[in-house]
């Protein structure tokens, strides 16, 4: 008899079970918001100091997240955009790219995520191939439709109010007189002033810019106000940049770091170069390519 029970029980739970799973649909929440971070191929990255923040496409509830990467990647959960709003916790993904599951009972699960910062734990520099945040997006919300203006029909006269036409009497045309043409006397030519050849300006020779090759990065900073500057630099100049920042991280040399503008010098000036403070710089991001002539 208590097995005859159960298999009623299971067989009206069931299908609410299955109806309930089907309301909401699994989704990357970041897809292609923040680079090479979250464009789906592993293949890329980007390599970074600090933290960097991701904003969600929709604010969802998270289920799960992963990280491939080199190290271990802490994320930093918030309700608002660019790292704002209430504070939801922190969680830490394997660099090896295994998904991890939220637990039902955490905050982050049971309300809506607007931003996550990712960063190594101790603010170190991490590279990052690939980046994902998953949840569920209710799969029955409809839009409300717009209402429908229903156009309003023209009558059509009936066959029986149709009324014979009135006939308009035709205006017989008026000769109007030809005018007698008046003849007007010719122009006495007048001499043509030969012109006096100008002197010939001879053009400036245009300087050729700079034709950079070679191995070359582009790296760009992002400051604490949120400004963000790229810089087109050969490898060496950013490996200059690095040493720099990593010396001055660790207490030593000068607080802030010059940086030549090369082809982006505009104006009259032989050289033009950006300071950086330390202290004002949030990230950095350096994506390597190469030039041949």
């Amino acid at each position: 008899m208590k097995k005859f029970v159960l298999i009623i029980v299971l067989v009206l739970f069931l299908p609410l079970l299955h109806i309930n799973q089907a309301s909401s649909a699994s989704v990357s929440l970041i897809s292609g918001t923040a680079g090479a971070i979250t464009d789906g191929d592993e293949t890329t990255y980007v390599t970074f100091s600090g933290e960097k923040k991701i904003n969600l496409t929709i604010p969802s509830k998270v289920h799960s997240f992963r990280s491939k990467a080199n190290k271990a990647t802490e994320f930093y959960f918030y309700s608002g955009t660019n790292g704002t709003g209430s504070y939801l916790g922190v969680l830490t993904a394997p660099s090896s790219g295994t998904i991890v599951n939220v637990p039902s009972s955490n905050k982050i699960y049971n309300t809506n995520v607007g931003s996550v910062i990712i960063r190594e734990s101790n603010t170190n520099t991490i590279t990052v191939y690939e980046a994902e945040i998953f949840g569920d997006v209710d799969a029955t919300t409809t839009p409300t439709p717009s209402p429908t203006v229903n156009p309003t029909s023209t009558p059509v006269p009936s066959a029986s109010a149709s009324a014979e036409p009135t006939l308009e009497p035709t205006a017989t045309p008026t000769t109007s007189p030809e005018p007698t043409p008046t003849i007007t006397p010719s122009a006495t030519p007048t001499a043509t002033a030969t012109p006096s050849p100008l002197p010939t300006t001879t053009p400036k020779p245009t300087v050729t810019p700079e034709q950079p090759s070679g191995d070359r990065a582009i790296l760009t900073i992002t400051l604490v106000n949120g400004t963000e500057k790229e810089y087109d630099l050969p490898i060496a100049e950013v490996d200059a940049f690095l040493k720099w920042y990593d010396s001055r991280d660790a207490g030593r040399g000068p607080g802030s770091y010059a940086i030549d503008k090369h082809t982006n010098n505009k104006g009259p000036f032989k050289k033009r170069k950006d300071y950086v403070v330390f202290d004002k710089i949030l990230t950095y991001e350096i994506s390597e390519y190469t030039t041949t002539e």
